[in-house]
């Protein structure tokens, strides 16, 4: 019992994979609109859908939401843009994915398959038939090497932090972009989408590994992943989109020694937030365009 306690890791690092540690986004946004624009036969707006897609997926503060909440809101969004509202292209609502989400259902495949068994709505077999499609597509997917500040800093920071992988995507993609780039030998371990929202995912790690919510730094590139710290008490530091390698270089020299020094918590940590706000707005373009131009309307 003692020699486990001297063994024990005194700090928690609950850590983003798409975007964090692998520069991956933009091409996981290639396959969503596609997909979407072939399921849905959304061709006649498909410049518009990738304006949308590319803003939910990349540029906005639901970067990182799991594909059916962001599919959720896509569909609001186009019903709501000018453009399509001229085109009168008929966007689906879909209230069976809405009332299944409010039902806090488990948001996979499998989930949705059982749904199905219950109740056979064709809306709700359309979107497990996209999901599908997409997962296909990203399987498919040229690897993507991660960034290379990662690996030092999962090395270096080994014997002081349990590293756990937390994540919207599934777990099966997860454990192949890992392996694939040798990675996975360097985390305890590898929670995706079937281990439930973000928090729920922090909340298990802090209770497997007995560390503290005090302990624990949550590492993301989303104003989700932010979300999920302050709700389980842990710490945040953000991985800024398009400046990854400088957000890790800093973790390394900067915030990690102020997190184990008790100093990061507070100025340091708001500061670090806000800055991802500031990176992931919450009204899209469109719509200010449409605001500063009343004609439009």
């Amino acid at each position: 019992m003692t020699e486990l306690m001297l063994d024990k890791k005194p700090y928690l690092a609950a850590l983003d994979s798409d975007g964090s540690v692998f520069p991956n986004m933009p091409l996981k946004y290639e396959a969503m609109r596609d997909s979407l624009i072939e399921n849905f036969g959304w061709q006649q707006i498909a410049p518009t859908v990738e304006e949308v897609v590319r803003f939910f997926n990349l540029q906005s503060r639901w970067r990182g939401s799991h594909r059916l909440l962001a599919l959720l809101q896509i569909v609001d969004a186009l019903r709501a843009h000018p453009d399509v509202q001229r085109e009168r292209v008929t966007i689906p609502r879909l209230e069976a994915l809405r009332q299944y989400v409010a039902e806090g259902r488990p948001l996979s495949h499998a989930g949705l398959e059982v749904a199905l068994a219950e109740r056979n709505d064709p809306e709700l077999r359309r979107v497990l038939e996209w999901s599908k499609d997409l997962s296909e597509r990203l399987a498919r997917l040229p690897p993507v090497r991660p960034v290379p500040e990662v690996l030092t800093a999962l090395s270096r920071l080994a014997t002081e932090a349990v590293w756990v992988v937390v994540s919207q995507a599934p777990e099966e993609q997860l454990r192949r972009e890992w392996s694939s780039a040798g990675l996975a030998g360097f985390v305890d371990r590898i929670q995706g989408a079937e281990f439930g929202p973000k928090d729920g995912q922090i909340r298990h790690a802090i209770a497997e590994w007995g560390i503290t919510p005090d302990k624990t730094l949550v590492i993301g590139d989303s104003v989700g992943d932010l979300e999920a710290a302050r709700v389980v008490g842990a710490a945040f530091y953000p991985i800024l989109p398009d400046r990854e390698a400088e957000s890790w270089r800093l973790l390394l020299t900067e915030v990690w020694p102020a997190f184990r020094e008790g100093r990061y918590r507070g100025a340091m940590e708001e500061e670090m937030a806000q800055q991802l706000l500031a990176a992931l707005p919450e009204t899209p373009p469109w719509a200010e365009q449409s605001a500063g131009n009343p004609s439009s309307r």
